[in-house]
């Protein structure tokens, strides 16, 4: 067992870590997404969302190998809660956030939707440890989700790009 006197340093080392951890990775995906070409919103989501989402990943495989899936639904529930209310909130607070609105009516169906499923699977008693066709579920709606995400910011960039060249041949002078 660690003395509280070592716990209180080690805390505070560790925050320090995951801060130029955090850093480094995403100046690494600029870098990377710069070099190969790739869209940096795809890169961003890519790179940065697993890689954010890879401690709680590890600890809910670890807790449903051990039979704990309560363990599991309440790391993923909470981690959902703390990223969209706590630090969507904080940072609202500390300069506020213009969304467009496309991009609510695009994205809130997502959001209700994978709600409803989730109280619909838990309510049918598919989220215990004997039963995969939860998880299943929800592995192939997440792969259906990036798949959607992956076509929107491509047509998105193409829109992006076609709006610069009608800008550029409107304001060329050949």
């Amino acid at each position: 067992m660690i003395d509280i006197a070592l716990s209180i340093p080690i805390f505070f080392i560790g925050v320090i870590l995951l801060y130029k951890g955090s850093d480094v990775l995403v100046d690494g995906t600029a870098k990377t997404a710069s070099q190969l070409g790739v869209s940096s919103l795809i890169i961003s989501v890519v790179l940065v969302g697993f890689g954010t989402s890879s401690p709680e990943f590890a600890i809910s495989v670890g807790a449903a190998i051990e039979g704990h899936t309560g363990i599991s639904l309440g790391n993923i529930i909470g981690s959902c809660i703390a990223n969209l209310l706590l630090v969507l909130g904080i940072s609202a607070i500390v300069r506020p956030i213009s969304v467009r609105k496309g991009i609510i009516k695009r994205e809130m169906p997502i959001v209700f939707g994978a709600t409803i499923l989730l109280l619909l699977i838990s309510f049918l008693g598919l989220l215990d440890a004997y039963h995969h066709i939860g998880g299943i579920i929800f592995l192939g709606s997440f792969t259906v989700f990036v798949i959607y995400f992956y076509r929107c910011a491509q047509k998105n960039e193409t829109t992006t790009q076609n709006i610069m060249v009608t800008h550029y041949k409107k304001t060329s002078y050949l």
